[in-house]
């Protein structure tokens, strides 16, 4: 629960971040406009303002709808969050000042990311602002349509940049055409009278923004280098094999039949204890599993001490178990899990609340060692929170995923938000959250075991919360 709350509570100040930073980019305008005192009262501020506000909704929107900010991690968010602010704040610097175009650095970023749709919407979201500042303006709505055009040839070399060597090649091109554009602008008298400010801004700006794309393909070289290096040491070791086999062809006939008979009586041996050892294994997981399941349906009785004390001890948190206990035994037979474990572990799931609030898994998993838990039912106990430990068995999986749901639905009721969500929604993004922590990668389920789970878990939640 407090994971899930921080969580939204970030997502709802980068959210609003987004919807500030282009705001910003107008104030900027229109202090180097209006000086700091005047542009408060500048007659098109406040409408700039609006429109600005306006469009950032709109991009937020869009974002909401490609889960842009929750598909990706903290890093990259952050990432994305900067050169955001910074091309905004650009923007507004370079409608007033003309000071290049390092504005671009968003979309451009977002290129190199791969997120084309994203980089689409965030240039014509900073052209049409960068436009509405300059509407007034002859001579930046002539501007206006060479950055336009620069724009656009720089997203697409930025979408197909792969490596350090194509850096150099994307420089001279992005230098030539905002040359050519320098000469349409000026009428092609920029050689009579150049306007040293305005070369030198546009080319630090080509300089920066080449720089940026260089530093993102130089992060992407090291992680395959070390590919490289994993692949070479791969091929180190099958030479070392290729090496043994000549030698082992190189020996003398007789003493390598010598070894070969050695070898095989040696294995005749091996074998015969592995197979003794296997047999001792089997006899010993048959008696435990019988000791197992008569503990688990022992636990699960409802004259169970422990039991008991969870009733006695909050009503509310007994009945939210037994949810949790029907839809984790329920959702583990659907594929073919152990439904008396994940059953027991979903009742338990949190006793450790009997003892400690705060360090209730801690305190759970005494109490359970102390009323004879086994050890499988005690690692639900600690994997069933996603920020303790990655489950590692199917049972604590549905464990760790019936009280996600359960539980988001329950806040959302609360709310009074939940008839807004749909069923598949809230699975949906349940699973997508866990898979992005990578709660789903050592439970031992196959790809399509997990879509079956995602199947049930959409198609019985409405039965289990209306117990």
């Amino acid at each position: 629960m407090g994971a899930q709350e921080t969580e939204k509570k970030q997502y709802r100040i980068e959210t609003l971040l987004l919807c500030v930073f282009p705001v910003i980019g107008v104030i900027t305008f229109f202090v180097i406009e209006k000086g700091i005192r005047g542009f408060f009262v500048s007659k098109g501020f406040f409408i700039q303002a609006f429109l600005a506000f306006f469009l950032s909704c709109l991009f937020v929107l869009f974002i909401r709808q490609e889960k842009f900010l929750r598909k990706h991690g903290r890093i990259t968010n952050a990432y994305f969050l900067g050169s955001y602010a910074l091309s905004f704040f650009w923007l507004g610097l370079s409608a007033a000042e003309h000071t290049g175009f390092f504005w671009f650095l968003l979309f451009l970023y977002l290129a190199l990311e791969d997120e084309m749709k994203a980089a689409s919407a965030a240039e014509l979201f900073l052209l049409t602002e960068y436009a509405l500042l300059e509407i007034t303006s002859s001579a930046g709505m002539k501007q206006f349509v060479c950055y336009f055009i620069l724009a656009n040839v720089s997203l697409f070399l930025f979408s197909k940049l792969k490596n350090l060597k194509e850096i150099p090649f994307l420089f001279v091109i992005l230098l030539a055409t905002d040359g050519a554009l320098l000469l349409y602008t000026t009428g092609f008298k920029v050689f009579e009278k150049p306007d040293a400010d305005q070369i030198s801004s546009q080319t630090i700006s080509i300089f920066a923004l080449t720089a940026v794309g260089a530093l993102y393909v130089r992060f992407l070289k090291k992680k395959k280098k070390s590919s490289r290096i994993t692949a070479q040491k791969n091929g180190q070791l099958l030479n070392m094999q290729s090496a043994d086999a000549v030698k082992e062809a190189e020996m003398d006939a007789f003493e390598k039949e010598k070894i070969k008979i050695e070898e095989q009586k040696s294995e005749v041996e091996r074998t015969q204890t592995v197979l003794k050892q296997e047999n001792a294994v089997l006899e010993q997981e048959e008696t435990v599993s019988e000791t197992e399941q008569t503990m688990l349906q022992r636990v699960l009785e409802l004259t169970f001490p422990l039991s008991l004390r969870l009733r006695e001890f909050s009503p509310t948190l007994y009945e939210h178990s037994q949810k949790i206990s029907t839809l984790s035994g329920q959702a583990a037979g659907s594929v073919g899990a152990d439904e008396l474990l994940a059953r027991a572990g979903g009742l338990y799931h949190e006793i450790g609340k009997i003892t400690s609030e705060q360090n209730y898994i801690s305190a759970g998993e005494k109490l359970g060692r102390d009323s004879g838990f086994g050890d499988r039912l005690l690692a639900i106990l600690r994997q069933h929170n996603p920020t303790n430990e990655v489950p590692d068995s199917p049972e604590a999986l549905v464990v760790m995923l019936s009280d996600s749901i359960i539980t988001s639905g329950d806040f959302l009721r609360k709310n009074g938000q939940r008839e807004l969500v749909s069923d598949e929604m809230l699975v949906k993004n349940i699973f997508l959250k866990r898979r992005e922590q990578g709660s789903l990668s050592r439970a031992g389920l196959s790809a399509e075991q997990l879509k079956k789970l995602e199947t049930f878990y959409i198609e019985h939640i409405a039965e289990i919360e209306s117990m």
